[in-house]
């Protein structure tokens, strides 16, 4: 990625939480309805303490194997919020929404492959290259 500054606004910023929190918080929204209506035992509560426990470890082991001196983890991350910004409020919050989390999840798998801080960073090219402007 060629030696560029991207502005990092307020905005974007709330938005890389909010698409932290989905990805952190997914098994308990797979199972929100469960919780509600009373239908959890104790297995089924240490199972998704144990799920909420693996999505935390795979996103710590995401953020060391796909950073590098060249790009952080979270200036990738932050790097692909600012290329889906719009600048219209509805559309970037659901952008965030449905963007972040994959790019999260994809950056899980790669943190299992081959040289993983290289195909990180393509990720983010790829989205830097293609980003949105008016």
């Amino acid at each position: 990625m060629p030696d560029v500054v991207v502005r990092i606004s307020v905005l974007t910023r709330i938005n890389i939480i909010l698409g932290v929190l989905v990805v952190s918080f997914a098994p308990l929204l797979w199972t929100w309805h469960a919780i509600r209506d009373g239908e959890m035992d104790q297995q089924a509560w240490i199972g998704l303490v144990a799920q909420l426990a693996v999505g935390q470890f795979l996103l710590w082991h995401a953020q060391r194997r796909c950073s590098s001196q060249h790009l952080t983890y979270w200036q990738g991350v932050a790097v692909v919020a600012a290329s889906i910004r719009t600048h219209w409020i509805y559309t970037d919050l659901l952008l965030a929404l449905l963007i972040l989390p994959l790019v999260i999840t994809a950056s899980a798998l790669l943190a299992f492959s081959t040289r993983p801080a290289y195909q990180f960073q393509r990720l983010v090219h790829s989205f830097y290259r293609n980003r949105m402007e008016q």
